[in-house]
């Protein structure tokens, strides 16, 4: 009888739902998931006819995907204003199935691509995705001084190298821009003779009558200020390793900003483990410290006036904010820096309360593990659950994980990668057994939340010390496709994944199931 009073209940409901009003019903239907959205759309014709409508796909898209900090499957030149209301739908179906395969407990890849860029095959050094290019466009260095630009297909079932270069010299680093819109494209730091310098290059893929044609220009060339670490938008990001020195160079205007940092850093000649900057801080992780600059405004301006001595504009120094340093008896090898908001020069969506996230792995008594901090700029920089004061510049031991991750396989590719704004991101460890005759090495990918303040365990997927096996990798049905990994990168708006080996090969997989 229950059952029947409730299926009566559940069929008065809808016929009642039916007879709104259909402005009070897009209005009840602007406010649902995607995956509900789905759904409603197979109950009745009325519905399907409603769900179908472009401002629909569009709310969803800006209340689900974007406010929560994903990226589109879009090029940067394609704006969703030209898109129709299938374009919508299908992008936003995309978005959801990634998101949902890469925190599934069973993530897998879905597709794999492999090339070689050189044939005998050499080191590849860097392989990147080109930010803005939707996942179709790929980046490779070889040889020490060969760039290379592939075209990778929607589906990812072929690639076609379309150009490249050879630079003077040796490349040391590479970087592509975090902003799509700048006409830096790509930086490069080379070293030749003795001569340490770092180029910009604007780079573009353009088709026409079935083929791509690759477009490459020189556009400022300086000498380094220390290794080349980023390029965010106008801003050309260096770390020298002799003084423990950062730097930001503006090379539209000539304007640069030095963060020199104090205390144990400066002694033992610290590497830089990460570094991010948003629109009014910049955060660097160090081995020995955590150190938070406030970004001056000059820097960012591209309408400085020149010095009337016409020579170069002196060196601004950035105000150290706060700084903490790692526990004695530790060796931090690695970080990220996860700000749930798109870096410089998009300006903080986020308000000034909401924390960020950093993650650290720390090497102690032959063991590894990934500390998961919680910091809040400008309000104290203090990690949850910590009342120890910031001490400027002096050791401070207060710095205590909210989350730990215990039992970490070292591989020769450290460092953590993470996407800013949406918190997911991968590392790589080496599993290879005693007595196997081959190398076993898997791809561990993770996502976080953006905390609040009060959470216990804002980052339940990285796992703690009561939760050994939480953690998910990826690689699972692809045992091959980790194998002697150099270097590793992803494009979190099409949730690929590219893995370059020393015995010359670039392995795409595609985490988003089609």
């Amino acid at each position: 009888m229950a059952d029947i009073r409730s299926r009566d209940y559940a069929e008065i409901s809808s016929v009642q739902f039916l007879t709104l009003p259909v402005d009070v019903i897009l209005d009840i239907i602007l406010h649902l998931d995607v995956q509900d959205i789905l759904v409603l759309q197979g109950t009745c014709r009325f519905l399907q006819e409603i769900t179908e409508m472009r401002t629909v796909w569009l709310s969803a898209i800006h209340r689900r995907i974007l406010s929560n900090g994903l990226s589109l499957p879009l090029p940067h030149d394609v704006p969703l204003s030209q898109l129709p209301a299938a374009g919508l739908k299908a992008v936003a179906i995309y978005v959801v199935r990634l998101d949902l395969n890469w925190k599934s407990p069973r993530a897998r890849p879905c597709k794999l691509l492999e090339l070689s860029p050189e044939t005998p095959a050499v080191y590849v050094q860097f392989a990147f995705l080109v930010p803005g290019t939707a996942g179709r466009c790929l980046l490779t260095v070889t040889g020490g001084s060969m760039i290379s630009f592939w075209e990778l297909d929607s589906r990812l079932r072929r690639s076609k190298r379309v150009g490249g270069w050879t630079v003077e010299g040796s490349i040391v680093d590479v970087v592509c821009n975090s902003d799509p819109t700048d006409p830096a494209t790509i930086g490069v730091r080379t070293v030749s003779q003795g001569r340490k310098v770092v180029v910009l290059y604007n780079v573009s893929m353009r088709g026409s009558n079935g083929t791509t044609k690759l477009e490459f220009k020189e556009i400022f060339r300086m000498g380094t200020l220390g290794r080349l670490k980023l390029l965010r938008g106008n801003l050309i990001v260096f770390y020298a390793r002799i003084n423990s020195f950062g730097c930001l160079y503006n090379y539209r205007t000539g304007v640069s900003v030095g963060m020199e940092t104090h205390g144990l850093a400066k002694l033992v000649r610290a590497t830089c483990l990460a570094i991010e900057v948003l629109s009014d801080y910049i955060i660097i992780i160090q081995p020995t410290s955590v150190d938070l600059f406030e970004l001056p405004e000059v820097v960012t301006q591209n309408d400085v006036e020149n010095p009337p001595d016409g020579g170069p504009h002196p060196i601004i120094s950035a105000r150290l904010v706060k700084t903490k340093c790692r526990p004695p008896q530790s060796e931090w090898t690695a970080g990220a820096i996860i700000p749930y908001t798109a870096p410089y020069p998009a300006k903080r969506s986020t308000p000034a309360s909401r924390p960020i996230s950093i993650l650290i792995r720390e090497r102690s008594e032959n063991k590894c593990v990934i500390h998961y901090h919680i910091v809040y700029p400008p309000k104290g920089l203090a990690p949850v659950g910590s009342d120890a004061p910031w001490r400027h510049p002096g050791l401070d031991t207060g710095f205590r994980p909210a989350q730990m991750r215990y039992g970490v396989r070292q591989h020769f590719f450290q460092e953590i990668v993470v996407a800013p704004a949406s918190g997911r991101g991968l590392w790589l460890e080496n599993v290879t057994a005693p007595g196997m005759t081959h190398t076993a090495e898997r791809l561990m990918i993770f996502s976080t939340v953006p905390p609040t303040k009060g959470d216990e365990w804002p980052m339940v997927d990285i796992g703690d010390a009561n939760r050994e096996g939480s953690i998910r990798w990826s690689a699972k049905n692809f045992p091959e496709a980790v194998r002697y990994c150099s270097f590793c990168s992803f494009d979190d708006s099409v949730g690929r994944v590219v893995v370059a080996t020393q015995d010359g090969r670039v392995r795409v997989l595609e985490m988003a199931p089609s």
